[in-house]
This record gives structure tokens, sequence and C-alpha cells, in this order.
């Protein structure tokens, strides 16, 4: 009998073992993939956003979603994105956890784009974490730290105070930008979406989900006002929060007001930043009326060229080699958003990095054409 205890005392010491030596593993891994992206952004010229290292290690913590690997393929990855991490169900063209870094090509693309992009983006917002796929990518969180007081919010709601492994994860790193017990402690303990809202700051999805909401239980004023809301949104340089207006519109038979608001939303902003995998692109291809055009048509058709083929108007400047270069950048990557026929982030990787090192945005080009050098 003592011999038999014996033997389960040494088998149970020898899985801690492993489960430290697998945690030990996991840690180094993380910390290689943070280093690595810390030195992305370096060499985009951004600086790297506060909490950045915390709100990294707490949102590679779910072990379950993400798999922090060496071997995630950056080619075949959205060109814009810094991955930290691919989905664990990936197993075609990657889908990654990561960080937008086009915001200044974003910004000189759209900045005059019929006055609908008027609002400023602030610093942070510069760099915001997202989930990119094959066509585009979800806007996750507009910056580190809302990415991280995010993160820990639901991981206590999930855990309690002191939370789970979100917050292990990112240890006292954290506690200048989120205090135990801080959902706990509020009005909305069980409302973890009202505690982000109210004491964090807007989040896309959440507000998808709330217009969702609305009109499960048949309150279609309140989907309809909470839709407009989300497109006047605090996300300048994303057209996804004026699709989910016009979808909105649809689905409560607003056909005119929907047809309208999907060319909105195919105006506004790259046609990448609908969504990662498409979906919401086809749905606004149809409500505008542009379903079988092809991408370089749609742009020409918003951007006047159906009217206007003579190239300046109106007194205005012919458009500058590097925006010509930087057009031509953007339009590629719309090419893959829209779904042309064999037009991948792979196969437009390098046309792109051309167009933007033509375009003067030397740091980001590099970025782009790195994967192809490694």
């Amino acid at each position: 009998m003592c011999d038999a205890f014996e033997a389960r005392r040494r088998s149970g010491a020898s899985a801690s073992l492993v489960d430290a030596s697998r945690a030990m593993a996991s840690r180094a891994s993380v910390d290689r993939v943070v280093a690595r992206a810390r030195l992305a952004l370096e060499r985009c010229e951004l600086a790297v956003p506060i909490h950045f290292d915390a709100c990294a290690r707490a949102a590679l913590a779910d072990s379950s979603r993400w798999v922090v690997a060496d071997d995630v393929d950056a080619s075949r990855a959205h060109p814009l994105v810094v991955p930290l991490a691919r989905a664990a169900t990936t197993t075609r063209a990657p889908v990654v956890l990561g960080v937008a870094v086009g915001a200044r090509a974003v910004d000189a693309r759209f900045a005059s784009s019929g006055g609908f992009y008027a609002r400023a983006r602030s610093a942070e917002a510069s760099t915001p974490w997202v989930v990119a796929g094959a066509r585009g990518a979800r806007l996750l969180a507009p910056s580190a730290t809302a990415m991280l007081r995010r993160a820990l919010a639901e991981d206590e709601r999930a855990h309690g105070v002191g939370g789970g492994a979100a917050t292990a994860a990112c240890g006292s790193d954290a506690l200048d930008a989120y205090a135990p017990g801080e959902l706990t402690n509020s009005p909305y303990a069980t409302r973890v979406e009202a505690f982000l809202t109210r004491r964090v700051g807007r989040f896309l999805d959440a507000d998808e989900r709330l217009i969702e909401r609305h009109a499960a239980r048949g309150d279609v004023t309140s989907a309809l006002v909470t839709a407009e809301w989300c497109a006047d949104g605090p996300y300048a340089g994303w057209s996804r929060p004026h699709a989910v207006n016009a979808a909105t519109l649809a689905r409560f038979g607003r056909a005119a007001e929907a047809r309208d608001q999907a060319r909105v939303a195919l105006s506004v902003g790259p046609w990448w930043t609908m969504g990662a995998d498409g979906a919401m692109m086809t749905q606004m291809q149809t409500l505008s009326g542009y379903a079988g055009r092809s991408a370089a048509d749609v742009r020409r058709t918003l951007e006047g060229g159906d009217v206007d083929a003579g190239g300046a108007s109106g007194g205005e400047p012919a458009p500058t080699r590097e925006e010509t270069a930087l057009k031509r950048a953007m339009d590629a990557m719309d090419a893959v958003a829209w779904g042309e026929r064999g037009e991948t982030w792979a196969s437009v990787r390098e046309r792109v990095a051309e167009s933007l090192d033509e375009a003067g945005l030397r740091a980001l080009s590099a970025h782009v054409l790195a994967p192809l050098r490694e």
C-alpha cells in the first residue's frame, strides 16, 4: 500500500513538473511573439502603445481561441496587420489576432471622401487590435489599453475578483489600467457590456450585439436608432459601422435608405474594414446594387468617374504621383476584400508594398514586404 501511495505521489509530482515546464514554454513563446511585434511596430515608425505587452499576454491567455505560434505564415495574412497569434481553428488562409498598422495610409487616402471622414483619429487608435482573415479585418478594440481593460473585466466576470488566466498572464503590469474588483464593485457587475460602454469606451461588436437584442425583442425603433448611433460612433476609418446601419435598415424594410447607406459604407474607408470573412461585404454588394461588377468599376462609380472621366474637375488639382500610388495600393487591397477571383493577400502583397513605397510610406512598405524576405 505504501508503494502504491509513493507511486501516485511521484506520478503527481511528475505531472506537476510537466505542467510547469509547459507553462514556462508557453510564457517564453508569448515573450518571443510580443518582442517581435514590438519590433515590427517600431519598424513601422509607430510608438509601442502603453500597456501593449500586458494586453498581448491577456489576450493570448485564451489558448482555446489563439495559438501563439512562431510559424504563422505572415505572407498570407493581411498586409497591414502585425500578427500575434493564429486562430486555433485556422486551416487555410490564416486568421490572426494582431494590431493594424495602416492608419496613416487610410487617413491619407480617405481624409477627403465626401466629408464622411471628418473625425480625427487619436494617436492610440492608430494601432487598433483586430482579427484579420482572408477578406479583411474585424475591429476588436481601438487601443491596447481599451483591449486590456476589456479582457480583464471579462475575466473578472467569469472568474470573480482576482480573475483567471488573462489576469494571471499580465500580472502587476496591468494594475494601472484595471483595478481588481472594478467591474464587481460597479453598478454594472452583471452587465459587462454596459460596464465597457460606460467605463472603458465604445466597442463595435458590443454595439452590434445591442442592435441585435433590440431587434430580437421586436423593438424596431431602438434597433434603428442604435444602428445609426453605431454608424456615427468613434470608428474613423472603418466601413463596417455604416454597413451595420445599412444591414439594419434592410432588415426592417427600409430598402432605399439601406441602398444609400450601403454606398456610404463602400465610400468612407477601405473595403477590408468591413470584416474578416467577407460576409458583410457580400451583403453590401447586394444592397448597394453593385453586385456582379468589378472592384475597380465600383470604386470609379463611387468616386464620380462615371460622371467625369476627364480627370481633375471643378478647379481641383490633378492627383500627385504619391496620391496616385497610394490609391493603387488601396485598390489592390480592395480587390481582395471585394472577392475578385484569384486575388489574395499573398498575390497583392508585393504590389501593395511597391505602391506604398512610391507613395512615400517607406516604413509601411518595408513592413508589408518583410514576410517575403524572411
